[in-house]
């Protein structure tokens, strides 16, 4: 079983650089490395406490929506499977629906929920994820205009457009 684990990760590694390889083709390195010095470590870190307490928040709000479909899962197996469907949403074109279908097979395969329930559970979980974004939005927007904000007008009729 180890040996089928590690050739996964190796397969999974060599696509993953082949990958990176082809697109980084085209990017110029030096404006990158430019860009990631001006970050000091403390930045990094705030970036790094912020993901992680988010992927946390999120995969302790998915283990409560499995919980009331009569799944007893744990924390650290959900936010697993929630950080490799992350991390494989943003190798796809649309970057908040790539890894659904992956998180959707492994919880089957790791929890043993069954398909009906997994895809349930993530569309529930998505649908709050979208909740808390308009809500953040509404916020945003509401300390945006309670401080003398305006929208320039082709600002005005994109915000309309959405």
């Amino acid at each position: 079983m180890k040996v089928k684990r590690l050739m996964i990760f190796l397969i999974s590694l060599a696509i993953g650089l082949a990958a990176f390889s082809l697109m980084g083709g085209e990017t110029h390195w030096s404006s990158v490395w430019k860009s990631l010095a001006m970050i000091r470590w403390w930045q990094a870190l705030i970036l790094v406490v912020c993901m992680v307490g988010s992927l946390s928040f999120t995969a302790w709000s998915w283990q409560i929506i499995l919980r009331k479909e009569k799944r007893q899962v744990r924390f650290w197996p959900l936010l697993k499977i929630l950080t490799v469907g992350f991390s494989l949403s943003y190798l796809t074109p649309l970057s908040l629906v790539g890894g659904e279908a992956l998180k959707a097979y492994l919880v089957q395969e790791e929890l043993k929920t069954g398909w009906k329930k997994g895809i349930v559970s993530i569309l529930l979980q998505e649908i709050m994820n979208f909740l808390v974004l308009v809500v953040i939005m509404i916020a945003g927007l509401g300390v945006f205009f309670s401080l003398g904000g305006r929208l320039s007008k082709k600002l005005g009729f994109l915000s309309i457009g959405l």
